[in-house]
């Protein structure tokens, strides 16, 4: 009878813990269901709006610590950090963050509510950059608006590129009324790519599996050209041929747009400057750079140009609500963002305004 009792209460602990167990998961799961429906950090929450958060700029902040402020006038602030990727396609892999990365729909979706509100109190856009760009549509995107809105809405664009302002970056800053440069930046990288295939030949081991002779891989796919990218066969030279034309036909896109912000003639832009990083005061001389200075040079061009009162003005920066995972980890700050390298690259498969290959950026 006693082994009985035991058994019995023994049977009845485990069917306790079961349902705890499964009660547990459940929780879990309708706790993941909420983040991917409400976080914001995927393709299937609803899309988010864009709210401007002020913020004090601590030399500013200082030369007005006596006078009174009356904020009237409106600079927003849009910091290019990282890697430039067109939207949140692989946002859900973001969770464990490694590089930062700026989401072009999030700056067009800002710089769109600033043109669309009337509000005339928005004087300036300020970028601060510090990328070796990204995606090619990315980078037209947030290039575009920007441009948009300084013709347009006559708010006026300026620029200040820290460490490196290349390619889809340099893209963006050339929009701006006056580019500021550090001695030592890095401007430039005005070019186009696809990244690197590598063809592997004669393969005789896979899988830890060694073989006596090369291993043939097959792979099934209807129509022509399907199989590009497959780095067991050579490319074509029609192949090679008709992804030139869609590199060259961006390439030209590229040239143009730069050529018609910064006045500079295509043919110096292909043959003087191609794709090349320039230091600060090198830039300056290619007319890729205006001026040597910091942010707070910049700044005070804004206020120079503008004739604003240093005490009336107010500076935002994008606070695009991040999902709830998100904000609870730290991982998301303002538009800049960070996606993680479980096996995924955003930057393949795609046409890219990037300096240097894709997967240094998107190391497994």
């Amino acid at each position: 009878m006693k082994i009985f009792f035991q058994t019995l209460t023994g049977s009845i602990i485990g069917v306790i813990a079961a349902i705890i167990f499964l009660c547990f998961c459940c929780i879990v799961c309708c706790f993941v269901l909420f983040l991917l429906l409400f976080s914001g950090n995927n393709n299937l929450a609803v899309s988010r709006n864009i709210n401007f958060t002020p913020v004090e700029l601590s030399y500013i902040s200082k030369s007005l610590s006596d006078q009174v402020r009356i904020p009237k006038n409106k600079i927003l602030i849009l910091d290019i950090n990282g890697i430039i990727l067109t939207d949140k396609s692989n946002e859900f892999v973001s969770l464990l963050a490694v590089e930062p990365v700026v989401y072009a729909q999030d700056v067009v979706k800002a710089i769109d509510t600033i043109k669309t509100s009337n509000d005339k109190t928005w004087k300036a856009i300020l970028l601060r950059i510090n990328s070796p760009g990204g995606t090619a549509v990315g980078g037209e995107l947030i290039s575009k608006a920007l441009a948009d809105i300084q013709d347009n809405s006559k708010i006026p664009v300026y620029a200040y590129i820290s460490d490196l302002g290349a390619s889809a970056a340099y893209m963006i800053a050339s929009v701006s009324k006056n580019i500021y440069v550090g001695n030592s930046s890095l401007v430039g990288s005005i070019g186009i790519t696809l990244g690197t295939i590598p063809y592997y030949k004669g393969v005789r081991s896979i899988n830890d599996i060694t073989t006596r002779e090369d291993v043939e891989f097959y792979t099934f796919y209807a129509g022509k050209g399907k199989d590009f990218g497959n780095s067991f066969r050579k490319i074509t030279e029609e192949e090679i041929s008709h992804y030139n034309k869609i590199l060259q036909n961006s390439y030209d896109s590229f040239l143009k747009f730069v050529s018609n912000s910064r006045g500079i003639d295509i043919n110096t832009l292909k043959d003087s400057i191609g794709a090349y990083l320039f230091d600060g005061y090198s830039a300056i001389e290619k007319k890729l750079a205006d001026k040597i200075g910091t942010e707070q040079d910049v700044v005070n061009k804004i206020i120079e140009d503008l004739q604003l009162n240093p005490a009336e003005i107010q500076f935002f920066q994008i606070n695009s609500g991040g999902g709830l995972f998100a904000n609870l980890f730290g991982l998301v700050e303002n538009t800049t963002k960070s996606y993680n390298k479980l096996n995924m690259c955003p930057l393949l498969g795609t046409v890219l305004y990037l300096h240097g290959d894709p997967l240094q950026y998107c190391k497994f």
